[in-house]
């Protein structure tokens, strides 16, 4: 697969967004963030997504390109932050560096979010609180998004709902603990980067109306059949489906917004962030002796026997949370970013299709 280097990737897609009418006083930070996502290695929540999402959402007036998200209420270690139809990236920074701030002064702080579009990567607001050596804990929801199906069922009744835990190591280890995972068995924007490729999905993600397998994510996305599985498959989906609607009913209740199957439902994703200043509870080097004795732990576990076949047992190693990503932006600030060839010629088409100068695109991608 082609690379790019992060530098050229970030002049090309602060380019796109301005020429989609985005200030540029905002389109540093929106570039910043998504193409972070594709530096660690999650190029479905990546620049990508300015084609397969972003764009057709400025044009439907889902996403307001001059927009900037404010905090609606504030009161003690809690903020509500409405989105005012922002790009998500701005609401979502906006909501954990709040969260952060009410945790400085409060030891514990909370950070609700509506009225916003997709906020994009969800571990990037954990990693942003562990810069700040505090912990996170983050749920996203997107009501009335319909693409998981409850276990035993083919019909699309939830989005993803993600949910993503940071836990800061003060030195310990090179980078900071981050799960950020959805509630279904993938995120639905990996199936539409499958899609985009011409990759099939591995047969434990979709479910088809019939109820056996689906392997073609083209046809998941173009015709309007079989759903994603919750998390656990079917052996264990109900964990996930439990965590999902779970997931949308507080972030709901703390952002005051709507919930699938209401009559109202309001567009976009809800968030509810959680931070906590862990100094307040121990101390730095007690916080890095934790983190480097699980980080022992985990690696010293014995895989010499044989092992239970699938994707997640591949490999010699288990790695922490958050080391993989670690690994990937390490690899591609020293080698570049890699692109593939769909996503690069859409992004290109794009672009000048909005009038983005040559030279962005040439230096870019060619």
């Amino acid at each position: 697969m082609p690379r790019v280097q992060q530098s050229s990737l970030e002049s090309f897609t602060e380019a796109l967004l301005v020429a989609l009418d985005t200030p540029q006083t905002l389109a540093p930070d929106i570039a910043d963030s998504l193409v972070t996502a594709d530096l660690r290695g999650h190029s479905s929540h990546g620049v990508r997504r300015l084609v397969s999402k972003y764009a057709g959402e400025i044009t439907e007036g889902k996403i307001e390109p001059s927009a900037v998200p404010r905090i609606e209420r504030a009161d003690g270690p809690w903020a509500l932050v409405d989105g005012n139809l922002s790009y998500g990236q701005l609401a979502g920074r906006l909501a954990v560096d709040t969260a952060i701030d009410r945790a400085s002064e409060h030891d514990i702080g909370l950070a609700s979010l509506k009225r916003v579009s997709h906020i994009g990567r969800v571990g990037e607001y954990a990693e942003r609180a562990c810069e700040e050596g505090m912990a996170f804990v983050g749920f996203v929801s997107n009501p009335g998004s319909a693409w998981v199906a409850p276990p035993g069922s083919t019909q699309r009744r939830f989005s993803t709902n993600p949910i993503a835990i940071g836990v800061p190591t003060f030195g310990a280890l090179e980078f900071p603990l981050v799960a950020d995972l959805s509630t279904a068995q993938v995120a639905h924007g990996k199936i539409k980067e499958r899609a985009a490729n011409g990759e099939a999905v591995p047969e434990e993600w979709l479910v088809a109306d019939s109820g056996e397998s689906m392997t073609d994510p083209t046809v998941f996305e173009e015709s309007g059949t079989g759903a994603i599985a919750p998390l656990g498959g079917r052996t264990a989906g109900y964990k996930g489906f439990n965590l999902s609607v779970m997931t949308e009913l507080l972030t709901a209740n703390v952002a005051d917004g709507t919930v699938s199957g209401m009559s109202d439902v309001i567009w976009g994703n809800h968030a509810t962030f959680f931070v906590v200043d862990l100094e307040a509870f121990t101390t730095p080097d007690q916080i890095a002796d934790r983190a480097d004795a699980i980080a022992e732990y985990v690696r010293s576990t014995d895989f010499s026997a044989d092992r239970t076949p699938g994707a997640a047992a591949e490999g010699d190693e288990t790695l922490l949370p958050g080391e993989a990503e670690y690994a990937t932006t390490c690899r591609c600030r020293d080698e570049g970013i890699p692109f593939s060839s769909v996503d690069a010629a859409s992004l290109a088409d794009l672009a000048r299709r909005e009038g983005v100068r040559e030279e962005f695109i040439q230096i870019t991608f060619y």
